[in-house]
């Protein structure tokens, strides 16, 4: 089976790269799923998964986060229970990891939950880690809040006549905002 290998690089650093991405002040919208597809030299990934991929990106991520599809987030809740070798073990730490790393959010979505308990817990092994951590959302705090003023302020100053957009760039950083209030203090 190939699924060990090729998960056990997908949660860790999805976390660490939308917390440090948004201190950089470049916002990571996004989605992963679990599924079926071919890999190609010339075109890359391509199939069923990365249509799924494209489609909770695109349409249900809304505002930067990443989305976990059902079927990954059920795949993730299957921790294998019984241990009888030492790679066993090594597989149910992994679940174990990616589960205190997915959350719902006050949407329904199920996603990386880059600011939750099961993160910070991932970056408290090290005293280096800890603080880069919480540089990083210290700074994407900041970036939100930045953000969110600077668009209400600007969708404040939009002629009337202008159609608004499905959602607004302000009202995708209200749930942003919300997001981060829900896990830390501002």
């Amino acid at each position: 089976m190939a699924w060990p290998s090729c998960s056990s690089t997908w949660p860790k650093p999805a976390a660490a790269y939308d917390s440090s991405l948004c201190a950089q002040k470049i916002p990571l919208r996004g989605a992963s799923c679990i599924g079926t597809g071919v890999e190609d030299d010339d075109i890359g990934f391509y199939g069923p998964a990365l249509a799924e991929a494209y489609h909770l990106e695109s349409e249900l991520a809304d505002y930067p986060r990443i989305v976990i599809s059902d079927p990954l987030s059920d795949f993730i809740k299957l921790c294998p229970l019984e241990q009888t070798g030492i790679a066993d073990k090594y597989i149910q730490d992994f679940f174990k990891i990616c589960q205190s790393l997915i959350a719902q959010d006050a949407d329904g979505q199920t996603i990386i939950d880059y600011l939750g308990k099961g993160s910070r817990e991932l970056f408290s092994n090290s005293p280096t880690l800890a603080g880069a951590h919480r540089d990083c959302v210290n700074k994407s705090r900041e970036f939100v809040e930045a953000e969110f003023y600077r668009l209400c302020i600007m969708e404040a100053s939009r002629p009337r006549a202008e159609e608004k957009p499905r959602t607004s760039p302000a009202e995708k950083y209200v749930r942003l905002k919300s997001y981060f209030e829900s896990r830390i203090q501002f």
